[in-house]
């Protein structure tokens, strides 16, 4: 079998591989803006709610800017910006990026439960949830 022959017979095996990473990729968050196949009588429930939780300010912040904003509560010059999509926490310290944590649930809930969830976690139990999160570091430059 010569070369060309050699990539058109796996071919298919290649792009079946490639098609279940992407579609564990989305499963995991990584492509937010994709559309999904979530439920969406339960997304419509979930977002009332985060609607009826949250002040003015704050659900006017994640409607315009895409994320939610959680100041830390313990470290001074830290804030949260937690993305209306599922998605990595971006964490900010004195105005700059430092980090993005991942913290899933660990079933599927509502893009507006996740929202929630990461505000409660992080407002109740920072440590907790710092301790939880798969932390990827910026870098130091």
């Amino acid at each position: 079998m010569n070369g060309e022959e050699w990539v058109w017979a796996v071919w298919p095996i290649f792009g079946t591989a490639v098609a279940s990473v992407f579609a564990w990729a989305r499963r995991r968050g990584c492509f937010p803006d994709w559309p999904t196949d979530e439920d969406p009588e339960a997304e419509r429930a979930a977002w009332a709610l985060l609607d009826e939780l949250l002040p003015e300010g704050e659900k006017r912040q994640l409607r315009r800017q895409g994320y939610l904003k959680v100041t830390s509560p313990t470290i001074e010059g830290r804030e949260y910006r937690i993305p209306r999509r599922p998605g990595k926490v971006d964490v900010f310290e004195s105005g700059k990026l430092v980090m993005r944590l991942c913290v899933e649930p660990a079933g599927r809930l509502p893009s507006a439960d996740i929202v929630l969830m990461h505000k409660i976690l992080i407002e109740a139990d920072e440590r907790g949830y710092l301790e939880t999160a798969n932390v990827h570091w910026m870098s130091r430059q």
